[in-house]
């Protein structure tokens, strides 16, 4: 039985990018499955029908909402994006993992569904504690100077459609995008600072590779817990030790692992308790 891991990220971060690497435009990729959502929004010249989308009218959506096709069905800048719920639970059924674009509240939302088989991922322009720091939702913050950088060179790449761009400035489309990424990222923010499970993904300018790489290490951490149990609040462990980076595999590679497995919450005290005074 495999897990679902849910795609997170602002607009622009490089998701698409990161799937395309991932499975060379096949849809597969060593066992995992690219799960397309269904959107209304018209098609990019870079994109093709059933890899990360399905393409159709406004109207085809609302008859698929009118038949209860959609676990999640949420608006993202003028257009609509939907997963649908058999898509999830063919490959939970499956000996595949699967992966599919989500925002941070499509995510939570699967997750309430089926527990701990969701493994929430965040594609970032950055490291964990940058995605921690309150700073992220500042326009001059480095790594959200980074995705501005990004949507910038994707206009200019045309990888917008012009109905997306709806005749607006490079500015003020950028600023209307960001618009919906700072809710996302704010919403990541939260999700961490409560010590939720989030993998943050670090996609550092021109690294996508090692995102990659990064993806199969949260998988490889993941294969054992494809169990049906959700985890609950309140009868967790918390780990309580001063954490660095060296420390990191110890954590995902063998702690998370166990007390997952165990149904046992659990957190890193940096999670929790971080001095903003000193600095990321």
């Amino acid at each position: 039985m495999g897990n679902i891991f849910t795609l997170s990220g602002p607009s622009g971060v490089g998701k698409t990018t990161f799937l395309q690497e991932l499975f060379s435009d096949s849809g597969e990729s060593e066992g995992v499955l690219l799960i397309p959502r269904y959107t209304d929004r018209p098609i990019r010249s870079d994109e093709r029908e059933g890899f990360e989308y399905h393409f159709t009218t406004h109207r085809g959506l609302l008859h698929k909402v009118f038949a209860s096709d959609f676990i999640h069905f949420e608006k993202w800048g003028d257009y609509y994006q939907a997963i649908e719920t058999r898509s999830i639970e063919d490959v939970l059924e499956s000996d595949n993992d699967g992966i599919v674009l989500a925002s941070v509240f499509g995510s939570a939302r699967l997750a309430a569904t089926y527990g701990i088989r969701i493994v929430p991922l965040y594609l970032w322009t950055g490291d964990r504690l940058s995605l921690m720091d309150p700073r992220c939702l500042d326009p001059d913050f480095p790594e959200v100077a980074e995705l501005t950088w990004r949507i910038n060179k994707k206009l200019g790449d045309d990888g917008f459609s012009e109905y997306e761009k709806d005749s607006l400035g490079d500015v003020s489309f950028i600023r209307k995008r960001m618009v919906d990424n700072f809710v996302d990222i704010a919403a990541a923010n939260a999700r961490l600072r409560s010590a939720e499970t989030l993998h943050v993904i670090p996609d550092f300018h021109n690294q996508t590779a090692t995102a990659i790489d990064r993806f199969q290490k949260v998988r490889r951490t993941s294969a054992h817990l494809s169990m049906r149990q959700s985890v609950r609040k309140g009868g967790g462990c918390f780990v309580l030790m001063p954490f660095s980076d060296r420390m990191l595999p110890v954590y995902e590679d063998h702690l998370v692992p166990v007390f997952k497995k165990l149904g046992i919450s659990l957190a890193r005290s940096d999670q929790i308790f971080f001095d903003w005074s000193c600095g990321r």
